[in-house]
This record gives C-alpha cells, structure tokens and sequence, in this order.
C-alpha cells in the first residue's frame, strides 16, 4: 500500500490550540463517532510530512495523553501506526492484548479498557487513522456490527477530509440524479438504488447519506426510503410527537447492491412530517438520537407554532447559541384539513 505523506487540508487547521473544543466540523464528527460506538474518548490522527501521524483533535481524552501522543512516528508500534500501515481495522480487546502487543500504550494507560483504530481511507489516500477508547466494562471482543460501525465512521471521517478537496460539483452531480431519477417516476428505493451505483462510478471513495420522502396527496400518504440518513420526525394528528421508525439501507456509496426498504406512512389532516439533516442533532457532546426524541417531544408541545416558528424553535433547542458546527437543512409539512 502507499502511504501518502502529503499535508491534510486547512479544514483540520482551522481548530483551536485546545483540543477538548469542538469548534469545527473535524470536532464534531469525533464527537458523534465517540457517542455512536459507546466509547469513552477517541481522537483523529493525520498523516503529515516525516512521515508522523499528528492529532489533529481528540475527544474525553486526559491532557497528559494528548500532550504526549500529539506527534506520532508513523513506524511507531501503535495501533493507529498499525491501521494506517497495514490499512486494517486493529482491535484491542483487554489489558492482557495491549501489554503483548502495544507495550509502550500498556505503560501510559495501566488499567483496563479496549481500543479500536481504523484507517480514513479516503479516496486517493489515507488521511491517518480514527481512535477509539472504550470503558473497562466492555466485552474483550468487538461484535461484527461493531467492528463495521466503527469502520463506517473513519470512511466518514476520511470523506470529510476528502470534500475538504474535492469540487462541489460532484455533490451537484449527486442531487442531480436523485432529481432526475424522480422526476422519471422512480419508487423512492430506486431512486436511492440508482443513485447509489452512479455514485461509485462518479467516485468510489464517497458517501452520501439521503432520505427520499414521495408524497401522494391524493392517498393522503408518503412514501419513504433511507440512505443511511436520520428519521424524520412526527407529530400525529392526536398532537403526539415521535422519532419515525423507518427501516434504513446503508450510506450511498457502501455497496452497490445495496437494497433500501421502503416505508410508507398515512397523512390524515393535522399529521406534521419534519425531515432534517444531520447537523441539527448531531451536537457534539451529546448523544443523536436522544436529541432527536427532544425535539419530537417539542412537536408535542408546539401545536399553536407556524412551520416557520417551529423551525426556528427546534434549530433554537439543539443549538441555542447559533453557533452549529454543520450546516443545517430542515423541511415541515403540516398537512392542513382542507
């Protein structure tokens, strides 16, 4: 394998000298892959000239920890050395693991706890390695589910770095063919199906989550498919507001053969459907999902609110200083009695 040692791009050096802070988008997609693995702390490592692996930002880890591990020798016998090196997923499942074979980690962290790295393959390179840490309590061996969330983090990882130098046109070329798809009147899963093989071709290296929503207004229901993207939201004509259960099919990009399920959901007068991206409820620090639920419970208590009002009000609840760290998309449909 080629190891590049070329710099990372500005955006992991727009950040702050304290790497506790998540002030940019690099932070907060640490931040959201500690919380969806149920780690402890993590940091991400880049490749830079020498070649050494630099933290660029880390997440719940001790100062001590960051002050010394902050430059890397790439030849290191470290985990994160490994995954880079070898292009692997490296799994450390107890104390007894890391003594025999990472002995110098096995001196600065003398009690027990499991650690997880892989590399962020992006598309021309690999950008350095993911880090993750895990409680004393976790099982010595990591489940297969595990293993693939964790590698499906780095690749989101890597894909951040690699649309810090790839030209927006090729996101363009993506909502094209979702558009042109649908316009020809695919089913959403196709639209997603289709999508997804022409984004392989477009570049191997990219993933795109999409919820595509086709709506009937003559059945009064929708119907929905999910890339890998989060639920919408519900509030139902009782008032009641949820998380939408839908049944999603992995990242455009993942695999080509991917299927994505299809579910449909009626819309009686008064039912509210709010589709959003990922930057609304994925603040760093805390968990996704659970801040998901609160604003489905804002549904709940904002009946009286115009859609404009309640977009306002939910952007507000996650990100109360206005200050978010990705960009943000959100869409209301109130279905009004005729």
């Amino acid at each position: 394998m080629d190891t590049p040692t070329e710099k990372a791009p500005d955006l992991t050096r727009r950040r702050r000298p304290d790497p506790a802070g998540p002030d940019t988008e690099l932070d907060a997609a640490l931040a959201a892959a500690v919380h969806r693995a149920g780690a402890s702390a993590g940091a991400v490592f880049l490749l830079d000239r020498d070649p050494v692996l630099v933290m660029a930002v880390a997440y719940g880890l001790p100062s001590g920890l960051t002050a010394a591990w902050r430059r890397i020798p790439l030849t290191s016998p470290l985990p994160v050395c490994d995954a880079v090196l070898q292009d692997r997923f490296v799994w450390v499942g107890s104390q007894e693991d890391l003594a025999r074979s990472y002995s110098r980690i096995a001196v600065a962290l003398p009690y027990r706890l499991a650690l997880a790295a892989a590399p962020l393959s992006g598309t021309r390179r690999v950008w350095g390695a993911l880090l993750l840490i895990f409680p004393a309590d976790h099982p010595e061996h990591a489940t297969p589910r595990e293993r693939k969330d964790i590698t499906t983090r780095a690749r989101l990882l890597a894909r951040l770095l690699d649309d810090a130098e790839r030209p927006p046109a090729l996101m363009g070329q993506v909502r094209t063919a979702v558009h042109a798809h649908a316009t020809a009147g695919a089913a959403p899963d196709q639209v997603l199906t289709r999508t997804n093989r022409l984004l392989a071709d477009l570049d191997p290296g990219l993933l795109v989550s999409c919820l595509y929503a086709q709506l009937d207004l003559t059945r009064r229901q929708a119907t929905i498919a999910s890339a890998g993207h989060p639920p919408p939201l519900l509030r139902r004509p009782t008032g009641r507001g949820h998380v939408l259960t839908v049944e999603s099919g992995p990242l455009l990009g993942v695999d080509t053969t991917a299927a994505y399920p299809l579910t449909t959901l009626p819309l009686p007068d008064r039912t509210l459907l709010a589709l959003y991206t990922d930057g609304l409820v994925e603040v760093p620090g805390t968990d996704a999902s659970r801040n998901a639920a609160e604003l489905a419970g804002l549904l709940t208590h904002s009946r009286a609110a115009t859609p404009d009002r309640l977009i306002d009000g939910l952007v507000h609840h996650t990100w109360p200083t206005g200050r978010h760290t990705d960009d943000i998309a959100l869409l209301v449909l109130d279905v009004a009695p005729p």
